[in-house]
């Protein structure tokens, strides 16, 4: 149902993004990847949601086979198509302080590629809940999105454990255990 909506092929394992489309997002990078992922893995379907910032990226992107670009949707929207994706991606090179993409990827149990910019490695730990790139390293980019793809079991070990980190470190529980500690002791940081 979620697939019909959306125009995205059946028996195809998505690559899911979601954000602008922006040169700071890693859309020059994306951009490069996706053709090496499909040589890879052909079964494979980018899915790209956000706001259009960029014209030129949007236009390079849709002439790319394999890729489905949808505008601004929805936050319940967008969380459908999180429910159904294989993979979640986040290819910025500028330096994201802390991801909702990614949060809401753990939450759903979704192994993740991202860069190792801003605060993304306080939350993706390479081999247990995805794999950190380098910004702009289009190649290793398109190698760990092919090899979550190609290895069913390696990317729903990695999803379990984005979901028991994310549950470890940001459950209302243990956040209000470090702002009360925070609070507590006079302290102005955690």
């Amino acid at each position: 149902e979620i697939r019909k909506r959306w125009k995205v092929p059946t028996g195809k394992k998505i690559v899911l993004y979601g954000g602008r489309r922006s040169p700071g997002k890693g859309m020059q990078t994306l951009l490069e990847a996706v053709p090496k992922v499909l040589r890879r893995y052909p079964d494979a379907h980018f899915v790209l949601a956000g706001r259009d910032t960029d014209r030129k990226f949007s236009e390079a992107l849709s002439r790319l086979e394999g890729m489905t670009l949808l505008g601004p949707l929805p936050h319940r929207d967008f969380l459908d198509l999180m429910q159904v994706s294989d993979v979640v991606i986040s290819p910025a090179i500028w330096k994201e302080p802390l991801s909702r993409l990614l949060l809401e990827a753990l939450s759903f149990g979704k192994p993740v590629v991202a860069t190792e910019t801003g605060g993304t490695p306080e939350i993706i730990f390479p081999g247990e809940n995805g794999f950190l790139v380098s910004s702009g390293n289009a190649q290793s980019l398109s190698e760990k999105i092919a090899a979550l793809l190609e290895d069913e079991t390696l990317s729903q070990r990695m999803g379990r454990r984005g979901q028991a980190l994310l549950q470890d470190r940001f459950s209302a529980s243990k956040l209000m255990d470090q702002w009360e500690a925070v609070y507590g002791s006079g302290r102005t940081t955690l």
